[in-house]
């Protein structure tokens, strides 16, 4: 079980990170601009 010292370690952005990685493996297939950002026209089409 983690203790006090190790609970204060956890990086309060991990599960954000591990998320946006898993939606970079879910979306892989999506032309994403070179600064990272999805497209409208992108997302639209997804969501047809």
């Amino acid at each position: 079980e983690p203790n006090e010292q190790q609970m204060r370690n956890i990086n309060p952005f991990e599960s954000t990170i591990q998320w946006e990685k898993a939606f970079d493996r879910e979306f892989q297939a999506l032309d994403i601009d070179a600064d990272g950002y999805v497209s409208i026209a992108d997302l639209q089409s997804v969501l047809k």
